[in-house]
């Protein structure tokens, strides 16, 4: 055939090299002459009759300086733009764009991925040290979260560890047959008290009760549930161990107004006023804008329900739990009768205690009740303070 294999090449006065292809293969690189005049290979293989060694030079010129800058920036960006070899070939002189001064440019402009990643990740997450995350020490630590709603849509998420679901329990405070007030209980640990029980948003014809619930499975995205008000899913739950159809129920605000201190596992946080920069309201993210146009589907958080602290000053965490070890449970809690239908095995092996917080609100000149919402926090890895290992323990 017509067609051409290559053996060798040199370009740009530069050494010969095998070059690619089915004869290349089996042949060592060419030996040359100091002045690379004369080059000589061997074992070359014999070519048949109708075929030839044949040496082809090419030579051109520069495209110019429009075709220079593109060559430039298909090798350093995802492709060249006519905007952008404009503006490149304004730089430099006749000639050559000044390519050192783009490169220095583009790294000014440089962001950090990791920076990124760490600033919008901060999952919600009861096991911050099984997700490579370093964990807030306490509650009083610099940037924990604090919420005003009971339920979070981590309360419906399955546990990674066991596979199960968390309970809700609903009960008078004062026992059985007094009536309100009452308390919710998410895993037998208080959430908040209820001057009256949450009404089904979905059943107009059922009536919540005092009894045992089990918190849906998955968030479910049609619905917002970190919010005060904001629908959350549950199952109702027999004495026989049988399911309700899944319903929603409203969720509460944070309130302990009369509750027993001795329902509470550790001490109340003093936080700072609502109102100082001490005290840092999350309004980011928008989410369910194809929901309406109501603007209270279309923030991740509803203003003013969640914070954060941005104060080293927090106190009264004495005593209190590290997140990263998150070994807690009490199922032991968990005394009412109906719950003889689920086994402690069906219950998530740990689950993150209830710690509050009272922050004094002076707009409304009234202090508030604060759920701490324990949040992923990533360890530092910075070039100023970079991790022994890279990271690679906390992966």
């Amino acid at each position: 055939s017509n067609a051409s294999k290559p053996v060798a090449r040199s370009y740009d006065m530069r050494e010969w090299e095998i070059g690619a292809g089915e004869v290349a293969s089996s042949l060592i690189s060419p030996t040359c002459s100091s002045n690379e005049t004369t080059c000589t290979f061997t074992d070359l293989p014999v070519p048949a009759a109708s075929e030839s060694y044949v040496l082809t030079s090419y030579y051109h010129e520069g495209y110019g300086k429009d075709a220079d800058a593109a060559r430039f920036l298909e090798q350093v960006t995802f492709g060249p733009t006519k905007d952008g070899i404009d503006s490149l070939v304004l730089t430099g002189d006749s000639n050559k764009a000044d390519y050192e001064s783009w490169v220095m440019d583009q790294l000014t402009k440089m962001t950090s991925h990791r920076e990124h990643y760490r600033r919008n990740l901060n999952k919600q997450s009861e096991y911050s040290s099984y997700h490579s995350g370093s964990g807030l020490l306490t509650a009083c630590d610099e940037t924990s979260r604090w919420r005003k709603f009971a339920l979070s849509e981590r309360d419906g998420i399955t546990s990674f560890q066991t596979g199960t679901a968390k309970y809700l329990t609903l009960k008078e405070m004062n026992g059985p047959g007094t009536g309100a007030p009452y308390l919710m209980l998410v895993e037998g640990m208080v959430r908040t008290m209820l001057n009256e029980l949450p009404a089904y948003n979905d059943q107009e014809n059922m009536e919540v009760e005092p009894t045992f619930y089990k918190i849906e499975n998955g968030v479910d995205f049609q619905q917002k549930s970190n919010c005060v008000g904001c629908n959350f899913k549950v199952r109702k739950v027999s004495a026989a161990g049988t399911w309700s159809t899944a319903s929603y129920i409203t969720n509460p605000v944070v309130n302990l107004t009369g509750i027993d201190t001795n329902l509470l596992q550790y001490a109340t946080v003093s936080l700072p006023d609502l109102d100082s920069s001490d005290m840092v309201s999350i309004d980011d993210g928008s989410r369910f804008r194809d929901l309406g146009d109501s603007d209270f589907w279309s923030t991740w958080n509803i203003p003013n329900e969640s914070f954060y602290t941005n104060t080293t000053s927090v106190t009264g965490c004495e005593g209190h739990p590290v997140i990263a070890a998150a070994g807690f449970t009490h199922f032991s809690l968990l005394n009412d009768t109906v719950n003889a239908g689920v086994a402690a095995g069906n219950h998530p092996a740990t689950h993150f205690p209830s710690i509050f917080g009272t922050a004094y609100n002076s707009n409304s000149g009234e202090t508030e009740y604060l759920l701490f919402d324990p949040h992923l926090r990533l360890p530092e890895n910075t070039v100023e303070n970079p991790l022994l290992d890279g990271g690679a323990q906390t992966v």
